[in-house]
């Protein structure tokens, strides 16, 4: 068995509420009695959305974005990982998203459109399945009591889905401000933005790992996402880069094969046309003689 403590909520930051909230077990009983494979789940939210829900570098505490509270969007908070000593860190302004330890746990960033409208932004139509709004969010850091926030992003566009490096320098995030859902990393205090990402298409959610050997594909919502897997240190930002340039140079080789078979196959037929067109010719010119 795995022993577990769980919000009972999404778990990747690109999209994702969690479902209303269900009364809490008892104490070393699961959710679903015919789980096999968790014991000792314990619920830790009641009421509202939960959603979003990370632990901090020692695993001790939880960010996570909430509508508890009857609110309209979701504001951003902090808890012990029992599920003790609840507070909000967001301002209640806006909508939040994508909250993160970082600086040992000392600081917190976070995504809020409280600069573009203090009101919550007008939620997407659901009619056909779940819809993740690309509201105006930029990027914030704050202490983990909610004070001393900073705005760290001015784009004005969809600017969330940031997660922090191993070595806690670096951010990557994901955002509109180029016209095209894009990669980008840059240092926690906002410095060295770097666009990683170039091909069309959603490129977002994406997490650091400690080897960073492989990317890891996510199919939500019917599209193919890229999930860089960077490796710790300074060679995070080449190590995404080059993972990239290598899908894009497959794909590239595999069109340069496919046209040169087309060539191929063009120059074949017309060396057929020609034989077709010259073979008369030269029976017409053996009748004559």
């Amino acid at each position: 068995m795995i022993t577990v403590a769980t919000l009972v909520a999404a778990v990747a930051c690109h999209g994702g509420a969690a479902h209303p909230a269900q009364p809490a077990p008892a104490p070393g009983t699961s959710l679903r009695p015919a789980e096999p494979h968790l014991a000792n789940i314990r619920q830790l939210t009641h009421g509202g959305e939960n959603a979003e829900s990370y632990f901090s570098a020692d695993g001790k505490q939880l960010i996570f974005q909430s509508t508890r509270d009857d609110r309209r969007c979701d504001r951003e908070y902090v808890m012990n990982a029992d599920g003790s000593a609840l507070r909000r860190i967001s301002d209640g302004t806006g909508k939040t998203t994508c909250g993160y330890f970082f600086a040992y746990n000392t600081k917190v960033f976070y995504a809020s459109t409280r600069a573009a409208d203090s009101a919550c932004p007008r939620k997407p139509d659901p009619s056909k399945g779940y819809v993740w709004g690309l509201d105006k969010y930029d990027i914030y850091t704050a202490n983990p009591d909610g004070s001393g926030t900073q705005r760290l992003t001015s784009y004005g566009v969809y600017t969330a889905e940031g997660t922090l490096s191993p070595d806690g320098k670096t951010i990557v995030f994901t955002s509109l401000k180029d016209g095209d859902l894009e990669l980008y990393t840059m240092n926690v205090d906002g410095s060295n933005v770097r666009r990683l990402t170039n091909a069309p298409g959603y490129d977002g959610g994406a997490f650091f790992s400690p080897d960073g050997k492989r990317p890891a594909p996510d199919h939500a919502s019917g599209r193919r996402q890229l999930r860089p897997l960077l490796h710790t240190g300074r060679h995070a930002h080449h190590l995404l880069v080059e993972l990239h340039q290598s899908a894009q140079r497959r794909v590239r080789s595999i069109s340069h094969q496919r046209r040169r078979h087309r060539t191929r196959a063009g120059d074949q037929r017309h060396r057929l046309r020609r034989l077709s067109a010259v073979q008369p010719r030269r029976q017409a010119s053996r009748v004559r003689i």
